[in-house]
């Protein structure tokens, strides 16, 4: 007859994490969240500012507020895909893998 072992406490009540050894943990998430949020807010704040302050120079109130906005965004986007290739460098390397395969 096969002894099946007793579960503890906290195995019963989900305490235990079933991750396996090596994948993040809720505080290393956060951190990540942090980081990115900051990677997005930074380029979105300081550019938009500078290009409201160019406009009111000019005086081509919203020209050189949208550029800047728009441009904003391409940089805050290539600094959260450089912060997900220094993290997960094959993860753009499976999403092309995954494409390409039907």
């Amino acid at each position: 007859m096969k002894q099946v072992a007793k579960k503890t406490t906290k195995e019963r009540s989900g305490f235990r994490s079933t991750a396996p050894v090596g994948s993040p943990s809720g505080k290393m998430i956060a951190l990540q969240f942090l980081d990115t949020g900051w990677r997005v807010a930074l380029p979105i704040l300081v550019l938009t500012y500078a290009g409201i302050k160019i406009d009111k120079i000019n005086r081509t109130m919203p020209l050189c507020s949208l550029i800047s906005f728009f441009l904003s965004l391409i940089v805050a986007t290539y600094l959260v895909y450089l912060q997900i290739k220094s993290v997960y460098p094959d993860f753009f390397r499976e999403l092309k893998n995954k494409g390409g395969k039907k």
